[in-house]
């Protein structure tokens, strides 16, 4: 028997097939999982990895960052015609997963499947996507010339600053990078945000979400929104603080 195997983009819907077919047969069926490379590190690294499988078999259907960041599903088929179908897909980690009656060839295949993305040269693409955490980020994977270049809105506008104001991210305190964030938002000088007190820049810095604030705290404990319409944000702050702590007005 040829150990050797061919590999090709096949339906998503075969690997589910044998899925089902191991579940409801009478063999032992075994699973193999592995991740492709457990050098990938960086979002340069995965950037690369993506190429290496875009060369080899084509876009992803529907690349999300939601789930899955891309997901093939791969045949592999030895020299006497079996095939063994594959997932291929990123979560966390660039990821191999089979299942086969016969362990030796899932694993032959499987590791061949590996060594082969591992040993191909990344093709040239963009995709753009939206990360979804905290606050919505704008990102780009791509390879150019061969070479990875991943960058997001949050990098873009780190370096923006950097290269406004003169200062390195992580060699200032938090408390100053967050007034030259709002510096950059706002089109202000350097010298102007940092003039401004601590408490003059807490209402400055809230004044685009204290309104919301207030409704919505307003609603969740059942108090008049009249009440603290007009308060400052440090009013406000310290009305909150002694209101939850102290379990009533």
């Amino acid at each position: 028997m040829d150990d050797k195997y061919s590999f090709r983009r096949a339906e998503p819907g075969k690997y589910m097939e044998q899925l089902e077919a191991a579940k409801n047969s009478d063999k032992s069926f075994q699973e193999y999982h592995r991740e492709i490379d457990e050098k990938v590190l960086t979002n340069n690294d995965h950037a690369l990895m993506l190429g290496r499988i875009w060369a080899l078999f084509g876009e992803p259907d529907d690349p999300s960052m939601y789930e899955d960041f891309y997901h093939y599903t791969i045949a592999a088929e030895n020299g006497s015609g079996k095939v063994i179908y594959f997932e291929v897909f990123e979560y966390m980690m660039p990821k191999v997963s089979g299942i086969c009656d016969d362990a030796n060839e899932l694993n032959e295949a499987g590791d061949q499947l590996c060594e082969l993305i591992n040993n191909t040269s990344p093709a040239d693409y963009e995709w753009t996507g939206v990360i979804e955490e905290d606050f919505p980020v704008d990102v780009i994977y791509a390879v150019k010339g061969g070479v990875p270049d991943y960058t997001d809105s949050f990098i873009r506008k780190l370096k923006a600053i950097e290269e406004r104001y003169g200062k390195k991210y992580g060699e200032v305190s938090s408390e100053e990078w967050e007034r030259l964030e709002y510096a950059y938002e706002h089109d202000m000088t350097y010298e102007k945000i940092m003039a401004i007190s601590d408490e003059e820049f807490d209402e400055l810095y809230h004044s685009d979400t204290i309104e919301e604030e207030k409704k919505m705290f307003s609603d969740a404990m059942g108090i008049s929104y009249e009440k603290i319409k007009d308060m400052t944000y440090k009013e406000f702050n310290e009305y909150c603080t002694s209101l939850i702590f102290g379990g009533s007005e």
